[in-house]
């Protein structure tokens, strides 16, 4: 008889649930096509892997595209506040109305242990972004390191278990 084993106790090192409202007027200063990490949605459909490129630059808030955010299936999609539907400037000029907030968990690779852990983001859901996933300046990045033909390493601090490191990833999506 087979026995089905739970799934793998996976961390949440950081949420945003809780934590209060965010400052300034949403923006996304950056031309925002570059991926820097690569995350993955817990739940997704059964024919891919859930990854999905980020891109981390100026900006103010948390944005998700739409059609990530529909990509995850009705069951485990996160609610939409559509009460909060305001106008997100972008640097290269125009706005977009985002359709409202989520809270949005995403799961990261830790690049010392290979470890995945989730965080929980409030977002913007965009109903047209480059990108499937934008975060402006987090104050969780505590230092970058670039080196040309080495890995570009995040260090984060998410409050819990000292500083996690994430190594930008090329995606492949």
């Amino acid at each position: 008889m087979a026995i089905d084993l739970p799934p793998p106790y996976i961390p949440t090192l950081y949420d945003e649930t809780y934590r209060g409202p965010q400052r300034g007027a949403p923006a996304i200063m950056s031309m925002g096509a570059v991926v820097h990490l690569i995350a993955y949605l817990e739940h997704h459909e059964p024919t891919t892997d859930g990854s999905f490129g980020i891109c981390i630059a100026s900006g103010t808030g948390n944005f998700i595209s739409n059609d990530l955010y529909k990509s995850i299936p009705d069951q485990h999609r996160p609610s939409l506040d559509q009460d909060n539907q305001p106008e997100v400037e972008f640097m290269m000029g125009g706005s977009a109305k985002a359709l409202g907030t989520t809270f949005v968990p995403i799961l990261l690779r830790n690049a010392e242990t290979g470890n995945l852990f989730r965080i929980k983001l409030h977002a913007y859901v965009l109903p047209r972004l480059r990108i499937p996933m934008f975060i402006s300046h987090p104050r969780w990045i505590r230092e970058s390191s670039y080196d040309a033909g080495r890995d570009n390493i995040h260090s984060c601090d998410f409050g819990t278990d000292g500083i996690v490191k994430l190594k930008e990833e090329p995606f492949r999506g």
